[in-house]
């Protein structure tokens, strides 16, 4: 036998490759989760930024305007357009994100049950100046944040 030889038992060969598929598998499995939390921390992000723009518009102070030919209570221009600049700067994709993943709980399903059935009340309160509709929207939102605690 030759000095250069490396002589290695087959039980020392196989602890080898095992450490080896443990270590490969601990590698996939950190970068799995570590995208995925990192996927979920920028839809919740996203989603958070889209809530805070819509609270923020309803929010916004009602003046009397005049809207579809009907003078009526709505929000202030000016605070609405305040409101869709902090959005926009954010510099957010709208694309980036399938709706399905948009959707993985019920934060915007949520958001329009509120809007929707402010809506329904305002109606049946016969209330033209919307004050009813603006005010049970803004407390509908609100009371969301218990449900999605990223939108604090």
């Amino acid at each position: 036998m030759s000095s250069d030889t490396i002589i290695i038992s087959k039980k020392s060969l196989m602890t080898l490759i095992g450490v080896v598929i443990i270590i490969v598998l601990a590698v996939y499995f950190y970068t799995s989760y570590y995208s995925t939390q990192k996927e979920t921390s920028e839809i919740n992000f996203y989603k958070a930024a889209l809530y805070k723009s819509i609270s923020c518009q309803y929010s916004c102070p009602l003046i009397e305007q005049e809207f579809q030919n009907k003078t009526q209570f709505l929000p202030s221009r000016s605070c609405v357009e305040g409101c869709i600049t902090e959005l926009n700067a954010l510099n957010l994709s709208s694309t980036k994100f399938s709706n399905e993943k948009l959707l993985g709980d019920n934060l915007i399903p949520d958001i329009e049950n509120v809007i929707n059935n402010c809506k329904k009340i305002n109606l049946e309160q016969n209330d033209t100046e919307n004050k009813i509709f603006f005010s049970c929207s803004v407390n509908g939102l609100n009371a969301l944040k218990l449900n999605y605690t990223y939108i604090n």
